[in-house]
């Protein structure tokens, strides 16, 4: 039914991305250049990369066998579940940033946040001090983002550097290929990634505090596993 696709679309992808290194990107430039122009980038940044996706699962839904797609789906989902319960590795030494399992480092708070964009203001002509070698790094994509113009480009790029071929984007490319209503699937994905958006400029860190991040990537990957078993029958 048509409306499996959009609560599908929608709910795997919304939890997926709370607490992702993304989000907490996005709050990084919101609290440098303020709200809109960060979300518009974001938000064109994500229908872009969700349009993609979404096109090549149509493809494969016209020319790979009903089967096939279904066992590849389940694996898929399964695998991404199986990947987000894997444990993170704390770095050793300086700083409180926190690999994610694709080697990206991401802060922990908002106050680290904070603390990283007064240290740069604060500091040294070279934009270095002590305080500023203590605190968290950001994602690549959000380093490179940091060197564009303007709000709207910033957030386009850093969206789109770090999100391309990311599990969002490869769960929306198996939802197009198992379902046939490709404009669903992009609506709930899109609409989910937007919606996480808004929460990591507007609320920020505050959700972290309620729910810890290990446990967020906990539960998304007891969904996505459950999903993945469930469409096998």
């Amino acid at each position: 039914m048509w409306w499996k696709a959009l609560l599908a679309s929608f709910g795997l992808i919304f939890v997926a991305e709370l607490g992702d290194k993304t989000q907490l990107a996005i709050l990084t430039l919101s609290a440098k250049y303020g709200f809109r122009q960060v979300f518009m980038g974001a938000a064109a940044a994500f229908a872009l990369l969700n349009a993609l996706a979404v096109s090549v699962g149509v493809a494969l839904y016209e020319l790979v066998p009903e089967k096939a797609i279904k066992y590849a789906v389940s694996a898929a989902f399964i695998l991404f579940g199986l990947f987000m319960l894997l444990p993170e590795r704390k770095k050793e030494g300086k700083g409180t940033a926190v690999p994610e399992a694709d080697g990206d480092l991401i802060p922990q708070s908002r106050a680290d946040l904070e603390g990283d964009r007064e240290g740069n203001d604060a500091g040294a002509p070279g934009g270095r001090d002590e305080d500023n070698e203590r605190s968290p790094r950001l994602p690549a994509g959000a380093v490179i983002a940091k060197h564009a113009r303007g709000p709207f480009l910033s957030a386009f790029l850093m969206v789109g550097l770090m999100e391309l071929g990311d599990k969002t984007q490869l769960s929306l490319l198996a939802l197009a290929a198992k379902y046939s209503y490709p404009a669903l699937v992009f609506a709930g994905g899109t609409l989910a990634l937007w919606a996480t958006s808004l929460i990591g400029a507007l609320v920020g860190a505050g959700l972290g505090r309620v729910i810890p991040q290990a446990w967020m990537r906990r539960i998304s990957g007891v969904i996505f596993i459950a999903f993945g078993i469930i469409n096998l029958f």
